[in-house]
């Protein structure tokens, strides 16, 4: 079956059509064999002894692994309230983890994480979960799992969270992400400047900070968003990939960079292979990129994907996929970058990366989340850049890092606060997009 569903995603009539596929119906022994995995695992839960075996925890994975192989979209907030219960009772009995619990709290929370930011919901493995994700202690850290750093994937996982506070969104008040202040002194590029004569503040980015008072159907945001904006958003800017030997070693007290703040630099010991390196780096680089585009969107609902302030982002996020030479962990970077690429190659890059990894992995979810890509380019055709865009872009370098002064765009490309204030309940390009399979479940942009 593996190599019928290979032979048909590399068809030539398949690269060729100008419409997505879409994925049938589970077939009648796909049925059966999932019934039989349902209840034998329901038989080992009701055990006291048996739904602590790593047997229970992979049969939950592999059942999650489904939906994304078959169509893409699945129930992931019912099904991970039961594996948070499970992983919760694992944990308690578990004072000395094994290294294969560690490997399904990390890919648990990497789905949940992942999927969490794009379907609208708050993350539901955190707290002790997230800390195992976050820390590299071996060959099965979140580097070589998922090609991202897993520092970097604290603050990804704190995206979801914002979203539902920018729309006024109740969320879980007993663990929120902690704000920190920087312990030394912001460089200038960085520092948060006070407003000017017109009322205007300009932050680390080099762009006019987004106002307080913007709103959402007339209702204003609330502190709490701006706080955990700006907090989120300057450990984003401020964080760089730092390899252990270098953190470890005499550089670290003569850091290459002016500033990292103190989350953004971990003791832990990765153990990411030296021929892996530059593609851990390039792949992390892409999901933070991302994750700043994706706090842009929440900050500015309206603003146009051409704007420069967008497509400055999306340039950078570009170069560093494209050094990017494995993508098998790219989707939700490519997800989210392609949501707001206007140029035509961009788009031809989105697209080609998608199709690659569907051609690569058999999973469908790849290519049901580049259908919702392509609904939402056909609703948005593509435009050429204008003389902004070009000054504010510039030429890129493959390594594609901030320039020394930051993001600094021509005064024209600033928008006064007013710009920002126009009521949009939801920013996210993708948003309507799912509506049509969101009582269905959720997309699975992993």
């Amino acid at each position: 079956m593996s190599s019928l569903a290979h032979q048909a995603l590399t068809d030539e009539a398949f690269q060729d059509r100008s419409s997505l596929p879409v994925s049938g119906g589970p077939t009648r022994e796909e049925q059966y064999h999932r019934g039989m995995a349902v209840t034998a695992l329901n038989r080992e839960l009701a055990d006291s002894r048996q739904r602590l075996s790593d047997s229970v925890l992979a049969t939950l994975l592999i059942l999650c692994l489904f939906h994304g192989c078959d169509t893409g979209v699945a129930q992931f907030k019912t099904q991970f309230a039961g594996v948070t219960k499970l992983l919760a009772i694992r944990l308690c009995n578990s004072p000395c983890m094994s290294d294969e619990l560690k490997w399904f709290v990390r890919m648990f929370t990497w789905i949940d994480t992942m999927t969490a930011t794009t379907n609208d919901r708050e993350v539901q493995l955190r707290g002790a979960c997230l800390d195992i994700t976050t820390v590299s202690d071996g060959e099965w850290g979140l580097e070589n799992l998922a090609g991202c750093d897993a520092s970097l994937f604290r603050y990804v996982a704190q995206l979801g969270r914002l979203n539902l506070l920018s729309q006024n969104h109740r969320v879980r008040t007993s663990s929120p992400p902690e704000i920190q202040m920087p312990s030394t002194t912001l460089p200038p590029s960085m520092a948060y400047c006070p407003p000017d004569m017109s009322g205007t503040s300009y932050g680390a980015s080099g762009f006019p900070m987004p106002p307080a008072p913007s709103s959402y159907d007339g209702s204003q945001l609330s502190p709490a968003f701006w706080a955990e904006w700006h907090s989120l958003r300057q450990k984003l800017e401020s964080w760089r990939f730092v390899p252990y030997r270098q953190r470890s070693g005499s550089s670290l007290s003569t850091p290459s960079h002016p500033y990292i703040s103190p989350p953004s630099s971990p003791s832990d010991q990765s153990a990411v292979a030296p021929h892996n390196l530059k593609d851990v780096i390039h792949t992390s680089e892409s999901f933070r990129h991302s994750a700043i585009l994706y706090s842009e969107r929440l900050a500015y609902p309206d603003l146009p994907s051409s704007h420069p302030r967008i497509q400055t982002i999306v340039q950078r996020t570009m170069s560093h996929i494209l050094s990017v030479e494995c993508d098998a962990y790219l989707l939700w970077p490519l997800f989210v970058t392609g949501s707001e690429c206007v140029l035509a190659d961009h788009r031809a890059i989105i697209r080609q990366r998608c199709k690659d990894l569907s051609r690569d992995s058999g999973f469908f979810n790849n290519l049901s989340c580049l259908e919702l890509l392509e609904r939402i380019w056909a609703e948005n055709p593509g435009t050429s850049p204008g003389p902004g865009l070009h000054a504010a872009v510039g030429s890129v370098s493959e390594a594609g890092l901030f320039p020394h002064g930051g993001w600094a765009l021509p005064d024209e490309a600033f928008m006064s606060p007013a710009q920002a204030t126009v009521s949009r309940k939801q920013g996210f390009r993708w948003h309507e997009a799912m509506q049509t399979k969101r009582a269905e479940g959720e997309y699975m942009t992993v």
